[in-house]
């Protein structure tokens, strides 16, 4: 192969997204509209890989730190940002574009990259062959976060626990729908995560609404509510294949009411019935090393198990 690594641009845009579209390994999130609506945040350093002049690969990055401490990250605002490709791409193919993006790098100062491949429930064709090629360079697992994934189409029983809380919620007459509420949404949000952790979300309102609206299929709001009162509810991102839970969050008042079993026995069983995977997030803290059993017992009596979202190190 004649490999050309190129530093994205503008001018890429439509190419970009076009291979993202394509791609056997990429999500929206790697759509340069999505990527973009915090790009005052981070200093891009995403690249795309040439064979001649046909694209073959594009990964997300972002640069941080300076000097000896230059590292790029793939991407530093995404939970996942690895090389995507289309179908076309083999295991041979993809050590030597591995091997092309870190001479790149190296060639620009950097002296470490920070890869988070895409979790095998996002593919739409195996995709792994990045990891291959990260074995190959020498990369070390910095980091396992785990989360629990529902496979629709080998599903283990929920638990009676489970069962009995469905019942309940059902019985207190839980409306649940589609919802445009982002605002009080992602007040009741950040109230739970400062309870529970001290911590505020990721995203604004704001941003959660300009996300919406840039990408009205792929980021919904679903809620439920109580005499016309928010009791709890969940951002859904919709990757196709796999569905995936970005926040889930109730008041106090909707967690006695069982808001919740209600609101994702109904997405589940209705609503994403006929998509692979629904994944609840990750269970885990500390940069993977505390596991939240009790979190993580929560969602795997949906029936869901084990998916890990990894981040690797590679110094270069």
């Amino acid at each position: 192969m004649e490999l050309r690594v190129a530093p994205y641009q503008a001018a890429h845009e439509r190419e970009w997204n076009d291979l993202v579209a394509r791609s056997k390994n990429a999500t929206f999130l790697f759509h340069r509209q999505f990527m973009e609506y915090h790009a005052d945040r981070f200093v891009d350093a995403s690249l795309l890989v040439y064979d001649g002049h046909k694209l073959l690969a594009g990964m997300p990055a972002s640069l941080h730190g300076a000097g000896e401490a230059l590292q790029v990250r793939s991407h530093g605002g995404l939970t996942y940002g690895g090389l995507f490709c289309d179908e076309r791409m083999s295991a041979s193919a993809m050590v030597e574009v591995m091997g092309a993006v870190l001479q790149h790098y190296r060639e620009r100062g950097v002296t470490s990259l920070v890869y988070k491949p895409l979790p095998y429930i996002y593919h739409t064709l195996p995709a792994q062959e990045d990891l291959y090629a990260l074995f190959r360079y020498g990369a070390e697992l910095q980091r396992r976060d785990v989360a629990a994934s529902l496979d629709q189409g080998a599903r283990p029983p929920i638990t009676k626990g489970r069962k009995w809380a469905i019942k309940q919620g059902l019985g207190n007459g839980i409306p649940v729908s589609e919802s445009q509420d982002w605002a009080g949404f992602m007040a009741m949000e950040a109230a739970l995560l400062m309870e529970k952790y001290g911590t505020r979300p990721v995203h604004t309102a704001a941003e959660m609404e300009l996300l919406h609206q840039r990408f009205p299929k792929q980021v919904k709001l679903y809620t439920a509510l109580h005499q016309g009162e928010l009791a709890g509810g969940t951002v859904i991102f919709d990757c196709g294949a796999c569905v995936h839970a970005q926040y889930i969050s109730s008041t106090r008042h909707g967690r006695d009411l069982r808001a919740l079993d209600v609101l994702f026995q109904w997405l589940i069983d209705d609503v994403y019935r006929d998509r692979r995977w629904f994944d609840f997030g990750i269970s885990t803290e500390e940069a993977g090393r505390v596991l939240n059993a009790g979190l993580a017992d929560n969602k795997e009596s949906w029936g869901a198990r084990s998916v890990v979202y990894d981040h690797y190190l590679l110094r270069l």
